[in-house]
């Protein structure tokens, strides 16, 4: 029922009053404890309950669970059965109102997208999965899992987790790469994962220069804009329900054995395909070909704007509208209340400032003396002293980092630039920090 999953909302609320008989207050608690249903609390609970003390009220949706609570008689209170078995909780009444005013905005949508892009590393996966559930609740976007080799994990293991571990939050890959996983395999992987999550799914896929080295031949005999359009191609109509051939071979994800039984049919729902580019000529063919664009972590604002320009300049060369089509990108981000930063965040900050050119050091406004002694202290591998010497600005051109406030001001650079899904990546943080931040941002 609705308000099994208001529940969690509710007991989340700060100093919530449980009451049970009519203007007596029983007990006071910051949090509903795991461990609560033996308490002296829940005891005098279903004591007053089967007494006939209290009464409850079970609504469907989130309007009527409202006019449920005001309508309910003198003390004004709202009674809300929490588990099957017929438990009863009661709260004040203006207490849940402005909490089921606060849910209801979370299920309804918040006024700006954001969600979490996972890399592998170094969280496990009940630490993702959890963060997914906790990311769900908060009303965020969607989850995002890269794939990608340095980290030794791969990403539709964890989906498959994050599919049975959440029920409404869309859940991406960000990216797989058709060269290593062939467009039929990610095909049957999406339909088998619509089972468990349809209508939730999002394809991301790239050409991941990382792998090159492990594929080198394939890149040759087929070049990255070529293999990107034919994978998309054939993900599409097998997901749809067509057929490819190869060779002499039919292939669909319809069962025609023969004198076979009772055979699963595949799902109808449709699956979104983002397309990650880093180049001009890929982010048009994402424009032509793709439901969004999704550009990877150390991106800055003005690649984004650039990149943006390409890939609308592709959806008008395909008669496509661009203001209709989504664009995420992928950031690197720590969030804390004094400021400090995680220390594999600054490295990465300190990666990413490496890669740039001194036309670009120079157009940012950083002191090249400061880089290249950023840039000696990284060839020793000295990575906390790197560290130390990056600027604030610096760090907040790669990153999202700092305090709530310096995190949203960044967000804000890449919301100006045309961004509409910023997708927070953990790398070494606090979640809890970064999803109370997604709450901010989102609100």
């Amino acid at each position: 029922m609705y308000f099994g999953t208001l529940a969690q909302a509710v007991s989340s609320a700060e100093d919530i009053t449980w009451a049970c008989k009519p203007q007596r207050r029983l007990a006071t608690a910051s949090r509903l404890p795991a461990g609560a249903r033996g308490s002296r609390c829940w005891r005098r609970r279903r004591q007053a309950a089967a007494r006939g003390q209290v009464s409850f009220s079970i609504c469907n949706d989130y309007a009527s669970g409202i006019a449920a609570a005001r309508r309910l008689a003198v003390p004004r209170q709202l009674a809300v059965r929490t588990r099957p078995s017929g438990r009863v909780v009661k709260w004040p009444v203006q207490r849940v109102t402005k909490t089921l005013s606060s849910f209801g905005r979370a299920q309804e949508g918040m006024k700006r997208r954001i969600g979490f892009g996972f890399p592998g590393q170094p969280y496990s996966i009940l630490e993702v999965a959890a963060a997914a559930r906790e990311a769900e609740h908060a009303g965020l976007d969607s989850i995002w899992l890269a794939e990608d080799c340095w980290t030794g994990r791969d990403a539709v293991s964890v989906l498959s987790c994050l599919a049975m571990s959440t029920k409404r939050i869309a859940l991406g890959t960000a990216m797989l790469n058709p060269y290593t996983r062939h467009p039929v395999l990610t095909a049957m992987t999406f339909n088998t994962l619509r089972e468990l999550a349809a209508g939730r799914l999002r394809l991301g896929i790239a050409s991941g220069l990382p792998w090159r080295p492990l594929v080198e031949t394939e890149y040759r005999e087929k070049p990255p804009l070529r293999m990107l359009r034919e994978a998309v191609s054939s993900f599409r109509t097998l997901i749809s329900g067509g057929e490819l051939r190869f060779g002499d071979e039919r292939v669909s994800l319809h069962v025609k054995r023969s004198c076979f039984e009772g055979s699963l049919k595949p799902h109808d729902s449709s699956i979104p395909v983002y397309m990650g580019a880093s180049g001009p000529k890929m982010s048009e063919l994402a424009g032509e070909i793709a439901d969004g664009l999704l550009l990877g972590t150390g991106t800055t604002p003005e690649e984004v704007h650039m990149r943006l320009l390409d890939f609308n300049r592709g959806a008008e060369q395909a008669g496509r509208a661009g203001a209709e089509l989504d664009t995420g990108v992928l950031i690197v981000a720590d969030c804390s209340k004094d400021g400090s930063v995680h220390p594999n965040v600054l490295a990465y900050a300190v990666r990413s400032l490496m890669r740039q050119p001194l036309e670009t050091v120079d157009r940012l406004g950083f002191d090249r003396d400061l880089v290249a002694r950023v840039r000696q202290a990284n060839d020793a591998s000295d990575c906390e002293g790197a560290g130390r010497l990056l600027t604030r600005q610096m760090i907040r051109q790669f990153v999202v980092a700092g305090t709530i406030g310096e995190c949203l001001e960044t967000l804000s650079c890449y919301q100006e630039a045309g961004v509409k899904l910023p997708l927070l990546v953990p790398f070494g943080g606090r979640i809890e920090d970064l999803l109370q931040l997604g709450r901010i941002y989102g609100a």
